[in-house]
Parts: C-alpha cells; structure tokens; sequence
C-alpha cells in the first residue's frame, strides 16, 4: 500500500476511534437507570464493545512515531518544538476558557485548583489523554531505544504492575480513584505506545482473519465476564466500565491487531471524521450538553437508549464537525494552531 492510501486509511482508524471516544461518553446515560432496566444492560454492554478507542489513539501515535529519527538532543529538541505546540495550545487555549468560566460562575478563584487542572488535564475528563501523550513525547527517544521485543516485553510488565496496584488498590477501597492517576499517567497506556513503535519499525505478523475474529470475540466475553464481576461485587459502576482491566486491554489488543493487519475500503464520512478526530476530541463535551438538550425536548427518547445514542452520537459529531469546518474557513490560521482544528 502506497503512503497517501496509508494515511487515508489511518485517519479513517482515527474516525473510529473519535465515534467510539463520543460514544462512550453519551453512554454516561446509563447512571439515569436502574441495574435490572434494560437500557441500563445495553448500555453496559455496549460500553464494553467501545472501549478499544482510547489504546487506538495512543497505539496509532507510537505507530507514526515509529520511522521518527532521534539521533541526538538536537533531534529531540526540534521534535518536541514542533510536536508539543499541535497539542499543548489548544489544550491550553480550552482549559483556559474553561477555567474563567468556571471562575465567573462560581466567583472563586483557587489558585491551586487552577495548577493542578493545567498539571492533570481535568478541566474536561477526556483532556487527560493530552496529558498521557505529552509524557510519550517526552519519552520517546528512551522508548525508540529499547523499541525491540524485550522493550515491549518491559512495556507489558509496566501496564501489569500498574494495573496490579489499580486492582489493588481497588479492592481494597473501592474509592474511585481521580481520572488522572489511572488514565492520565504514563504507566497507563505504555504497551499501546511502544507496541505501536514496535510494529510501526518491525511489520505485524497475520494470522489466519477467523482466528483474528475469533481473538476478539473471546476477549469481548472477558470484558462482559470482568465488567459484571466489579458490578455485582463491587457495585461501582465507574470501575465495571473502565477502559482500565486487563479484558479490556486484552480486547483492545484483539481490535487494534484486526484493524492494523485487515484494512477494508475507505469510508468517506469515517475518512473525513478522522481528519477531524483531534478537533471533535476537544470540543466534543460541550457540544453533548447542547445535544442533550435538543434530545430532551421529546423525553419518550430517553427510554429507547439504542436511538438515542445514535441521535446523540450523530448530533455530536456533526455539530463538530461543522463547527470545525466552518472555523477553518473563517480563522484558517487560529483554526490551525490554537482551535486544534488542523488536519
């Protein structure tokens, strides 16, 4: 596959990973429910099949960085002033609204609230994957230089111990732990990274497609098997739910093989939201609160999840999208470099 038929492919992997990334906070909806509603079941459920998005994200960032040559700290320092910009501006350009915003509404300035939401990415919930990646960035020519099989071993035993706290931790609590510590910190994601610097230099190995299919199957019965175990035993939904458990690595793993090693035909519209993927990433929040509204004014709605996600979904994402389209025609350069808005 030539590199222009590359490219269109991944994006169209970074417009599954936006739908799936909007999807699974329109799925919040399931807090509105009992246990034993079945919307409550679907949308648990469903939480589930979508939670592959973020390890894509962060699998596709390693994957690209593979071929990045970093020789010397000149190499590194050019790297990072032209990397940290595309993604630190427009977090620092959202938050800072968010932050007087909140300021205005609450008229209460907390200087320490103010540090630690810059520092942990928690004036949105999904702004902590801005945090992860800056760590990567800043990691990458340690993880370039163990980028072979014993590196990504490393890596696995990293997420391991890291997860083997979280569970801990967990079990022994069951406090919800802030979003930042188990998501936003670079022990979260690491085999992702450096499993997608490691195919990304070495190629990825086929196996038979129903073999493929059948890996991703068996690991989505694990994730309904773990969910449900932290639901009934723990009650926490937040935990039963999480992208972070060892089903739903394994599962995201199963996914990320499948779309990596089977490309199909480019979607036009998927193709198109993934160009748009960081953009919708950071508005996306405010826009679900405008499209909660809309949706509310026929309240039956709520009662029937399946066609309300879908109508949730497809507001979001085409609210977004216009929004983004309409920037870039109208502040081409602030579109680019502030609204994260750049293709």
């Amino acid at each position: 596959m030539d590199n222009k038929k590359r490219d269109l492919y991944f994006d169209q992997l970074r417009g599954i990973a936006i739908v799936a990334v909007v999807l699974i906070h329109t799925t919040g909806t399931m807090t509105l429910f009992e246990k034993d509603n079945w919307n409550f079941q679907f949308l648990f459920d469903f939480r589930q099949i979508l939670n592959f998005a973020v390890a894509l994200f962060v699998f596709l960032s390693g994957y690209f960085l593979s071929q990045k040559k970093i020789n010397n700290k000149k190499d590194y320092f050019v790297f990072l002033k032209k990397q940290l910009p595309k993604v630190l501006l427009p977090y620092l350009f959202y938050t800072t609204l968010l932050l007087v915003f909140g300021i205005f509404r609450n008229r209460n300035i907390d200087l320490i609230n103010i540090i630690t939401t810059y520092l942990t990415g928690s004036a949105l919930g999904p702004y902590y994957y801005i945090i992860v990646i800056v760590q990567y960035y800043l990691l990458l020519p340690l993880l370039q230089k163990i980028n072979n099989r014993f590196g990504f071993i490393i890596s696995i035993a990293i997420n391991s111990l890291f997860f083997i706290l979280l569970y801990l931790y967990r079990f022994k609590t069951n406090a919800n732990i802030p979003l930042f510590f188990y998501g936003g910190f670079f022990p979260s994601w690491i085999v992702f990274f450096q499993g997608g610097l490691f195919l990304g230099k070495y190629g990825i190995k086929k196996i038979d497609k129903k073999y493929a299919i059948s890996l991703i199957i068996i690991t989505l019965l694990l994730c309904f098997v773990e969910s449900n175990i932290w639901l009934y035993e723990t009650s926490n939904i937040s935990y039963a739910i999480s992208q972070s458990k060892f089903s739903s690595f394994l599962f995201s793993w199963s996914v990320i093989y499948f779309l990596i090693s089977y490309r199909f035909s480019i979607n036009n519209v998927l193709l198109q939201i993934g160009k748009y993927s960081f953009g919708i990433y950071l508005i996306h929040i405010i826009i679900m609160i405008f499209a909660s509204k809309i949706l509310a004014l026929y309240p039956p709605l709520m009662d029937i999840q399946p066609l309300y996600q879908f109508l949730y979904l497809a507001i979001t994402i085409g609210v977004s999208c216009m929004i983004i389209f309409s920037s870039k025609k109208i502040f081409p350069k602030w579109a680019n470099s502030v609204f994260g808005f750049n293709q």
